[in-house]
């Protein structure tokens, strides 16, 4: 049983609209339920999930996420960032450093599938200017 986040993408009467929806199920019945749904569906897994009360006093506030990879067949760049341009907070236990260590083993480049990052950066908001990325 899991927690799953459903968007649903339908043209209705010439206007685009989008909905989501949260729901609790195995993945086997979210499989089941979306394969009725009309229109673009995606459906994400929501891994952890805080109240909505929860206030965030400290915390590593990412600005967003560079990683570039290089091939024979040229280079890729991913970025990673919020859709609404605010920082990305993460954990204050988790540095710079750990968060790109993680993205170091990924493989998110769809013209290199086999690739992981070569760089890594951060923008991180907490530090000054000056200070050097990862």
């Amino acid at each position: 049983m899991g927690k799953y986040t459903i968007s649903q993408k339908v043209n209705l009467n010439g206007a685009s609209q989008t909905r989501s929806m949260n729901v609790t199920m195995s993945l086997d019945e979210v499989t089941a339920f979306v394969s009725h749904l009309e229109g673009k569906v995606t459906v994400k897994e929501v891994v952890l999930e805080a109240g909505s009360d929860a206030l965030v006093s400290e915390g590593n506030f990412i600005g967003g996420i560079t990683m570039i990879a290089n091939s024979d067949n040229g280079s890729q760049t991913v970025r990673i960032q919020s859709y609404d341009q605010r920082a990305i907070i993460f954990k204050k236990a988790s540095s710079t450093d750990d968060i790109a260590t993680v993205l170091y083993t990924t493989k998110p480049f769809g013209l290199l599938p086999t690739a992981t990052p070569d760089v890594v950066s951060l923008k991180d908001k907490n530090r000054t200017p000056s200070s050097p990325a990862v």
